[in-house]
């Protein structure tokens, strides 16, 4: 393994081990002079230890349902740091050498997942090298084992040999994942419940990653970095929760509550910002706490109750989750170990720049960095100031306050009337239409001007006949011959604002009439130079291209399902994100297909009443071609997971999974739950939602439970189980036929079913075309491969279609 090997090791185990960060850390702590940031320093300069080298035959270490067998090798410890040993290297240094590791996921999901990746579905892979790194009790372990068998020999002068040579490799590796060791070695938790990661060099499977977190909803987890196309991916092969358990699992620390923000953004729309907060800590927290913010935003100072804080922020952002979301981890050492319920005073005060124009007085505020510290998502109460340049129109979560302008700087401050879960804000030179529906404000602002990249190009000279050619001038001047074509005029994105604005205030009263009144009485649409939306409380972020028509020049050179996109679907998404994320959300990210799916219907619903269902049908139509499309090893984009694995769907394998499967398929999942429940009760249902989970998280399950109480009764799958263990929890796509035959009156078929297992259970209609003009129509429920079906008729049947009104997710002729 090279260093360069172990740099792009680093992607993987920082993916794995950030999720983790917020989670309950682990070790008791030691008593350290130095301040965190002193022994972050020295985490990094640990090195192997030549002087606790081993040569080993048969170790076997067993870390949850993760069992490795170094048959022959070495393995040499790192020097131990502040009294703890946190990692070793094992090494075939022989050609007879190897180690090996055995991963048998519990579930059968699990297991099709790791056969998806690596052909079998079973992990169990010899390999030349692995890295472990740890703050449990693995090197206790290790040491016993060592120390109670004479196959087992030390051996310094090999550890001489063998020190040097990979030191930089773990060096390498600790620096993408050192926060998390830090806040495991200083939190003051027991050491039980310390993380244990191994980076394995394989040998048919390559590098990867195994990360055991007891902390985390699903402790155990394999997985590989992957670069395709210039992007990073990990690809987790399995995660899954341990068979012992944790009745712990998915414990946080704390949250941040009551958010009072002071924001400046000066001539250049840098950001200096003051953030206080009370940091709750939970029951047991430990003394570290993590957050996250824009990697773009250097803390200059955090205060604990007054007093300056011991905390960390790299100065570069590490690999994994947090750096996908373009962010810096914080980590906060407290000088005790809090008392539980007792709110902590926080004060945070940083500086950088989380705004960037995009030409022409427009500008993107950070899409994905946060521009304030943020940790565990809690629903609390915000209050925001701002002072910007006047010129500018500031808008931001909450309702304003106050407002005031002098000399040249606007203030403004916006207060939420509920709690929130996160807030945002946008600027620009805006043009605004506002309008009233059923005592909520919906508020439209556009660009004046759209940005550079939008603009035409500048026209190129045109060379026409000169009719003087040959007559001699005197007058001097530009050649007749070259002709500047005029330019086309600029795009206007606020040409058609009132016109956008009664369509957004349409949506707005169309959801509230379907789902039950949102949290926040006001919603401010506004633009940003990018191609997606985002919905935050009470303020939508929403591409400037979806403030042109299809017959505008931004759009009518985009495919058609691009045109569509910007055109009817995307406002509509991000609007109700109003309803599905802002006032219900979830519990976990095994659940945001349920808010994400929500937001699709919800804008399929808008096409639906605006141009009718048989443009609905198409465009699920088009989603089932997107689920069915096949990547370089024939394999479907459906097949990358069910929709419940969340970020896990972005992988290198199929790069359009998070986008499909989540969003795509979760709307298809959610329309077939409509035609089970019909319009009343599937509308019913997601008014129930919005009361009952009124500022609340809802798990996928429990949503199956408010769903299972609108099926009629009498029906087969009357609790949906199977429902969801087929649409949401599983992949495949069935295929039907149907054969049949009719003599006299009477209709005999069968409906053949494909692609999916024996016990796939799912209503499927079918349409019999008469001779004699007329439609019958007749369900059936599936019951094997094969299931046979008859009905009486008035004449012969001429044709027999399956799922006319294309409700049912599945291929058919």
């Amino acid at each position: 393994m090279s260093a360069a090997m172990a740099l792009e090791r680093t992607l993987g185990l920082a993916t794995l081990l950030t999720a983790a960060v917020f989670t309950a850390a682990a070790q008791a702590p030691p008593e350290p002079p130095q301040t965190a940031r002193q022994t972050l320093a020295r985490l990094l300069e640990t090195r192997l230890d030549p002087n606790q080298c081993y040569r080993v035959r048969d170790l076997f270490l067993e870390r949850q349902d993760v069992k490795f067998y170094f048959n022959d090798g070495v393995l040499i410890f790192a020097q131990p740091f502040e009294g703890r040993e946190v990692a070793a290297f094992f090494l075939a240094v022989e050609n007879t050498d190897q180690g090996e590791i055995l991963v048998i996921p519990p579930t059968a999901r699990e297991r099709q997942s790791v056969a998806l990746y690596t052909g079998e579905g079973v992990l169990n892979e010899r390999f030349r090298s692995a890295l472990l790194l740890f703050t449990d009790d693995t090197a206790a372990e290790l040491h016993r084992t060592l120390d109670g068998s004479p196959s087992h020999k030390r051996d310094p002068e090999l550890g001489a040999s063998v020190a040097p040579r990979w030191s930089p490799v773990l060096k390498n590796v600790l620096e993408g994942v050192s926060l998390r060791l830090l806040g495991d070695l200083l939190s003051g938790r027991p050491i039980e419940e310390g993380v244990f990661a191994a980076a394995v060099n394989g040998g048919r499977l390559g590098r990867f990653d195994v990360v055991i977190d007891p902390h985390l909803h699903e402790q155990v987890s394999v997985g590989q970095a992957v670069r395709r196309d210039g992007r990073a991916f990990f690809d987790v092969w399995a995660s899954f929760e341990s068979r012992r358990g944790n009745p712990d699992r998915g414990k946080v620390n704390g949250a941040l509550q009551n958010y009072r923000i002071d924001a400046t953004l000066g001539p250049d729309l840098g950001l200096q910002a003051v953030v206080e907060a009370d940091l709750a800590p939970a029951a047991d927290a430990g003394r570290t706490f993590a957050f996250e913010l824009s990697q773009n935003l250097r803390l200059q100072s955090l205060l604990v109750r007054g007093q300056p804080a011991d905390y960390v922020q790299l100065e570069q952002s590490p690999a994994g989750q947090a750096s996908r979301r373009q962010n810096n981890v914080v980590l906060l050492l407290l000088p005790a170990i809090p008392v539980p319920g007792e709110p902590i005073p926080l004060r945070f005060e940083y500086s950088g720049d989380v705004v960037a124009e995009a030409g022409g007085s427009v500008f993107l505020v950070t899409n994905r960095g946060d521009w304030y510290p943020r940790g565990e998502p809690a629903f609390t109460d915000y209050e925001l100031t701002f002072r910007h340049p006047a010129q500018y129109d500031l808008v931001a979560t909450g309702e304003v306050v106050s407002e005031s302008v002098d000399a040249g700087v606007r203030t403004v401050t916006f207060r939420s009337a509920h709690p929130i879960r996160m807030a945002g804000f946008n600027l620009g030179d805006y043009v605004s239409a506002s309008r009233e529906i059923d005592g909520y404000t919906v508020e439209v602002r556009a660009n004046r001007r759209a940005e550079e990249r939008l603009q035409p190009a500048a026209p190129l000279p045109v060379v026409v006949p000169n009719p003087m050619a040959g007559v001699r001038r005197r007058a001097s001047g530009p050649d007749p011959s070259i002709v500047a074509p005029s330019a086309a005029p600029a795009p206007n994105p606020a040409a058609r604002i009132e016109e956008i604005a009664d369509a957004d205030a349409e949506t707005f009263g169309f959801f509230l009439e379907r789902f039950g009144p949102p949290v926040m009485s006001r919603v401010v649409i506004t633009p940003i130079p990018a191609g997606f939306g985002q919905g935050f409380p009470g303020l939508v972020y929403s591409p400037t291209l979806s403030y042109f028509a299809p017959a505008d020049a931004p759009l009518k050179s985009l495919p058609p399902d691009d045109q569509q996109f910007f055109a009817e679907l995307v406002r509509a998404h991000e609007i109700s994100h109003q309803w599905w994320g802002n006032t219900v959300t979830v519990l976990s990210g095994a659940d945001n297909w349920l808010m994400e799916g929500l937001a699709t219907y919800s804008s399929l619903l808008t096409l639906e009443r605006r141009q009718g269902p048989e443009a609905f049908r198409q465009l699920l139509a088009n989603y089932k071609l997107h689920l069915l499309t096949k990547n370089e090893r024939d394999q479907a984009v459906d097949s990358a997971g069910p929709v419940t694995l969340g970020d896990r769907l972005r992988t290198a394998r199929f790069p359009s999974a998070y986008r499909v499967v989540l969003y795509e398929k979760s709307a298809w999942a959610l329309h077939m739950l409509r035609a089970r429940l019909g319009d009343e009760g599937f509308f019913a249902l997601l008014s129930r939602l919005v009361e009952n989970y009124r500022l609340q998280e809802i798990d996928t399950e429990a949503f199956r439970r408010e769903a299972a109480a609108f099926v009629a009764k009498g029906e087969p799958d009357a609790e949906l189980r199977d429902f969801f263990d087929q649409w949401i929890y599983d992949t495949g796509i069935p295929r039907f036929r149907v054969r049949h035959e009719q003599k006299g009156s009477t209709l005999t078929g069968k409906l053949l079913m494909e692609n999916v297992g024996p016990a796939f259970l799912t209503p499927v209609e079918l349409e019999i075309a008469l001779g004699n003009g007329e439609k019958r129509r007749l369900t059936v429920w599936t019951d094997g491969p094969e299931t046979p079906f008859e009905a009486q008729l008035p004449a012969k049947a001429q044709r027999i279609a399956i799922d006319p009104d294309g409700k049912l997710l599945a291929v058919h002729d």
